[in-house]
């Protein structure tokens, strides 16, 4: 329950013991891959944990985005040793059909693809979305088609909503399912990264002075708390408003020790940095980079320049 997961986790921790028979397949999911190993280290015995380690290993290789021949041979191996074990450290009975099928994986995903490629999920969804075509009990297959006939056409009709007009407002807001955030301001020339939310100038003098150490005199910076990279918002861990989720976790390369090392996002900022030589430059011509505090060291990273 101490876990905070990122926003990529649709589902946030809840009590095993409480939902252990309530648990949805994205929960499941979810404990398999990222939180069984280091919650049940030091719980199950050490034979039946290794034992459950096989199964984490072969299931994690058969959902990667792009899947080798010896991958799947990896993931075979284990799944074979996970099956025949079963027997001996729990009991016959739970030698199901379920754990039969797992021998059959390595199979199927050279058939058909990675594990994550199909699924009958979208079916059992869309049961939810047949629901809410009808409102009462008499004709509900006439009530489903009107509503399909509906969801259809209405479509078409879209081109003929005059830009501007309270009509085409209303079927912008309820068609659009991602509502996009407000207070977004791009800071960077492919377009692809905003600052999300509220921007200010305001940082500490001692701050200024480390990144000034850093990237040079700084005519301009502004400090914001989340990030829109692509399709995804992340936030940085100044940012309160999302006590139980952690997106602020960064890997990154030591520029000390050369090595893969981990740290913390505290806040994010754009820097407007002053020309290094004045001599070349315009009005209007300056260097945009952005600085990122990992943990206590800050790490400069370069997003684009400005216009020159």
């Amino acid at each position: 329950m101490n876990l905070s997961p990122p926003a990529c986790i649709s589902r946030l921790p809840r009590s095993l013991m409480e939902n252990f028979g309530h648990l949805k397949a994205s929960e499941l999911r979810t404990f398999l891959l990222f939180y069984s190993v280091p919650c049940l280290y030091g719980i199950l015995p050490d034979l039946y944990f290794q034992h459950f380690i096989l199964l984490v290993e072969a299931i994690y290789l058969l959902l990667q985005d792009s899947i080798s021949i010896s991958d799947l041979s990896k993931a075979a191996s284990p799944l074979k040793h996970f099956c025949v074990k079963v027997k001996s450290l729990y009991d016959p009975r739970c030698e199901t059909y379920n754990v039969h099928c797992l021998l059959h994986l390595a199979d199927r995903v050279f058939d058909l693809g990675p594990l994550w490629t199909h699924s009958c999920f979208c079916y059992e969804d869309f049961n939810g979305e047949l629901r809410s075509c009808f409102h009462g009990t008499q004709g509900v297959e006439h009530q489903i088609a009107l509503a399909v006939c509906v969801q259809m056409k209405i479509p078409e009709l879209e081109p003929l909503l005059p830009q501007g007009s309270s009509s085409k407002h209303l079927y912008d807001k309820v068609t659009r399912k991602n509502q996009e955030p407000f207070n977004k301001i791009r800071i960077d020339d492919s377009g692809k990264m905003f600052s999300v939310g509220t921007v200010n100038n305001v940082l500490s003098t001692i701050d200024q002075a480390i990144l000034e150490t850093l990237v040079g005199s700084i005519s301009q910076v502004s400090k914001f708390h989340r990030v829109k990279l692509g399709d995804k918002l992340i936030h940085c861990k100044e940012y309160r408003c999302m006590s139980r989720r952690n997106n602020y976790i960064v890997e990154f390369h030591d520029p000390k020790t050369k090595k893969i090392s981990y740290g913390q996002m505290e806040y994010y900022l754009k820097c407007v940095v002053d020309c290094p030589d004045p001599s070349y430059c315009v009005q209007g011509m300056y260097w945009s980079t952005t600085q990122v505090c990992c943990n206590g060291e800050r790490i400069p990273r370069t997003f684009g320049h400005g216009d020159f």
